[in-house]
Order: structure tokens, then C-alpha cells, then sequence
């Protein structure tokens, strides 16, 4: 078992009647490093797993990292999806409430751009910060998983909206 910090985000900033795309960041020590994994809600096959897909709730939403990770042995997309399946709140406040009752489970998957999704890892999300904290923000980029990188493209352009967004 290893302690993770997560955040969930509505990434338009929509109303929360509205569809918006989820967005989880999870963070974990790897050694004495510490590891960030980037998820938006996307479709689960192809060609839906490469594309942001606005939900009303994560309640059913894959998470996936939209773009393959470079791996010494090829191509990798990584995944989230709820298990077993709940009905979760689609506002965050709401959300961080249903997690402080009843935990949220989910399962970690890979699989290559267009192959099957094969589980690794389970994630169990609970008690919640009363608040937001706005200062925690994720970089796949500075704290990458071992063994795994982005793409020197997809880092370029990414990096003016993290300059952005995280100042």
C-alpha cells in the first residue's frame, strides 16, 4: 500500500449542471521520488480514449492519460475507471462529501494506443480536505513514473499551458 494525494477537477469550470470534463491528478512516493499521474475523462476504445469526453458526473467516466507514455517497450496509455460502480455526485463539493462517507475505488489499467486495458493497480480515494487546495498542482512533465516519459512533442505543447495555469 502507498499513500496517495489526489484532486478532482472539473477542467471548463462548466456549471455543474453541465457536462465538463473530469480531471484526476494523483501524486505518490516512488522512492524518494514523488510520481504524478495526469487523467481526464475520455472515452474507454478507440478512437474515444485520444479524446476528452464531457461527462454530467464521474459516476461511469474512464480517466484516461489521453496520450501514450513512452516506454522502453513501446507506446502505453494508462486509465481509471470506478470500482465496483457507484453513483458519484457530479459538483466537487458534493463529490468530496460522498468520498468522506463512503470511499472511492478505482482501478488503474494500461494497455498499448490501441490495445485491450489490463489492470495494475487499485486506488482507494478517501477522506478528503474540507477544502480545496488550489496550490496542489500536478506535472507529469517534472515528477514522471519510472520507466515511462511523454513525448517530447507532447511536452512542448503542453508547456504553455502550464506556464499558465501554474505559474
Amino acid at each position: 500500500e502507498v499513500p496517495v494525494v489526489a484532486r478532482v477537477s472539473r477542467s471548463i469550470g462548466l456549471p455543474t449542471w453541465a457536462p465538463d470534463v473530469y480531471g484526476l491528478g494523483l501524486r505518490w512516493a516512488q522512492g524518494d521520488d514523488e510520481v504524478d499521474l495526469q487523467l481526464a475523462s475520455t472515452g474507454i476504445g478507440v478512437p474515444g480514449r485520444f479524446l476528452l469526453l464531457p461527462r454530467l458526473t464521474p459516476t461511469r467516466a474512464t480517466l484516461s492519460s489521453v496520450v501514450p507514455y513512452r516506454t522502453p517497450s513501446g507506446p502505453i496509455m494508462l486509465c481509471a475507471r470506478t470500482v465496483p460502480a457507484r453513483r458519484l455526485p457530479g459538483g466537487l463539493r458534493e463529490l468530496r462529501r460522498a468520498v468522506g462517507v463512503e470511499p472511492w475505488e478505482l482501478r488503474l489499467y494500461f494497455a498499448s494506443p490501441g490495445g485491450r486495458w489490463r489492470p495494475f493497480a487499485d486506488v482507494r480515494l478517501e477522506s478528503p480536505h474540507p477544502e480545496d487546495d488550489a496550490s496542489l498542482r500536478f506535472d507529469i512533465d517534472r515528477r514522471p513514473l519510472r520507466g515511462a516519459e511523454t513525448y517530447p512533442s507532447v511536452r512542448a505543447l503542453r508547456r504553455p499551458s502550464y506556464r499558465l495555469t501554474q505559474g
